[in-house]
């Protein structure tokens, strides 16, 4: 059976995850909101990436971390490794979810529109270091929307293919094209999640996890500061952990009696410190249940801004103009993160001292239509020295667009517009 023990081991073999060709079948290209000839496109680019070779290799690698957890665990200890670096990555070849949701079609989809295959960085980055596959994921997106969206651009400027790059040299990303003929560095970076932060939002996911009393309500969790973490401190750190169960009963309540409210978003807080926000009335969103947990924004803000823009302005040469474009997640509010991106930039310890550096591009997630269509939006935040070709580009918004076209289709088919319905939702909203 595809994702056993056995086809893992028969896949560390042979290496042919693509056979049968599963986005061939009727039953695929039924749901699928790409027509049989994007799918063959997007396959054909996983198949160059994921070639037999890589892939014994990956099944392999799989193989062995398995083995080692799995002695580890019968001796009561502790992975060795670390384990952001012991992620398997077999679930990905699997792939159980349908074409609409499918990382790994979004995948092939974006390799496709860039010819990722060619680029000798993107596949290291997706086959041999799993520290940095979720990343490059979304580096090759990004590429693919600069692409698609007309935006005239190089990847890795300072890099040409084949070339290794010079120990600790800046290596940006891309190089777009801005106003009239002037050219940027454009240097991505995409936050992990921290450990602490993992752990709070495997809280918050418990507290939103109703019961059938609760099903289909709309709703949003988020975690307020200071309560929250004065109710920790107090407590040695494990106020959460013993109040879990009985904070979920109250959440779960409180659900039931905001989605009573005459208007809508309605809101509580419950204990102080978790806010319970209800969106709409049952069934009011398409597959209802939670719109997602927010975490403490502004320290995990202050943690993504601290963490990655430390890298990123080391790979702005100080005589070539950059922008840095930041993914945080969607579990931060994208205001926070603006207001501490300001703060940055006119720091005389941190942005004063990178003044190549003319903003930061953050991604945040909008809602439309009674929260069916999340879009991916770039908002800028640029120094008040920065260019007005730079600033007022609509290079921002062709990004924007970009990196939104998997969700427009996915919603033009689903909400019945059908693969012919693409081009009117993408004028609407794009």
């Amino acid at each position: 059976m595809k994702g056993d023990k056995q086809w893992r081991h028969q896949m560390a073999q042979t290496g042919r995850w693509d056979v049968p060709k599963y986005w061939t079948t009727p039953a695929y290209q039924k749901v699928s909101p790409w027509t049989a000839v994007e799918l063959d496109a997007a396959f054909a680019a996983l198949r160059r990436i994921f070639d037999p070779e890589r892939t014994k290799a990956i099944f392999a690698e799989d193989e062995r971390l398995e083995t080692l957890w799995e002695d580890r665990r019968r001796k009561g200890l502790k992975p060795k490794e670390n384990p952001k670096a012991e992620r398997v990555m077999w679930p990905l070849f699997v792939d159980p979810w349908s074409a609409p949701v499918s990382q790994f079609l979004g995948l092939g989809l974006d390799a496709a529109a860039c010819n990722a295959w060619m680029r000798e960085s993107f596949i290291h980055g997706l086959t041999r270091d799993r520290t940095a596959f979720q990343s490059t994921c979304f580096e090759i997106a990004v590429y693919a929307a600069l692409r698609q969206t007309g935006v005239s651009c190089l990847h890795e400027p300072l890099r040409p293919n084949g070339r290794p790059a010079v120990k600790n040299a800046p290596n940006p990303d891309f190089e777009i094209e801005v106003g009239n003929s002037s050219r940027y560095l454009l240097e991505v970076k995409r936050a992990d999640e921290g450990d602490r932060a993992s752990e709070e939002r495997e809280w918050l996911t418990t507290l939103g996890m109703g019961t059938e009393r609760t099903a289909n309500i709309p709703y949003e969790i988020e975690q307020l500061d200071p309560e929250f973490g004065e109710l920790q401190e107090r407590d040695g750190g494990s106020w959460m952990r013993r109040n879990l169960l009985r904070l979920r009963d109250l959440v779960e309540d409180a659900k039931l009696t905001l989605v009573q409210s005459p208007t809508f978003p309605a809101s509580t807080v419950v204990e102080s410190c978790i806010r319970v926000t209800v969106r709409g009335p049952r069934n009011s969103v398409a597959g209802g249940g939670t719109m997602g947990v927010r975490m403490n924004s502004l320290r995990e803000s202050k943690r993504i801004l601290g963490s990655l823009l430390a890298k990123a302005v080391r790979q702005i040469p100080p005589d070539r103009p950059g922008i840095i474009l930041l993914n945080p997640g969607w579990s931060v509010d994208s205001e926070c993160i603006r207001e501490e991106v300001r703060r940055w930039l006119i720091s005389a310890n941190e942005g004063v001292l990178y003044p190549q550096v003319f903003g930061v591009a953050i991604i945040a997630r909008q809602y439309s239509l009674d929260y069916a269509l999340a879009l991916s939006v770039v908002m800028p935040v640029f120094r008040p020295s920065a260019p007005t070709e730079l600033s007022e580009s609509d290079v921002w918004g062709r990004l924007s667009a970009g990196l939104s076209l998997h969700e427009l289709r996915r919603y033009a088919f689903q909400s019945g517009l059908g693969r012919e319905g693409f081009a009117e939702v993408l004028a609407r909203f794009g």
